[in-house]
């Protein structure tokens, strides 16, 4: 089942995760535009932040370089 974060306009997390995918600097105000999420009553408004946070941080950590570490001995 697809986790709905706005009712209203039946966007679900996924929606979202595809345009921060798409647009990774989108401020809050942009996704609403793109995908409707909040524009109807705007009851899912602080959940759709929340989550909108949670999926930035979780791209961003994914992109990071990981650190090369070489052994060195003297």
């Amino acid at each position: 089942m697809k986790q709905l974060i706005c009712i209203c306009n039946r966007v679900t997390y996924s929606n979202i995760e595809k345009i921060l995918q798409q647009y990774p600097h989108a401020e809050i105000e942009e996704i609403m535009h793109l995908s409707s999420a909040g524009t109807t009553c705007g009851r899912c408004q602080r959940e759709l932040t929340a989550k909108v946070e949670e999926i930035k941080k979780l791209l961003f950590d994914r992109k990071k370089p990981q650190q090369l570490t070489i052994p060195f001995q003297y």
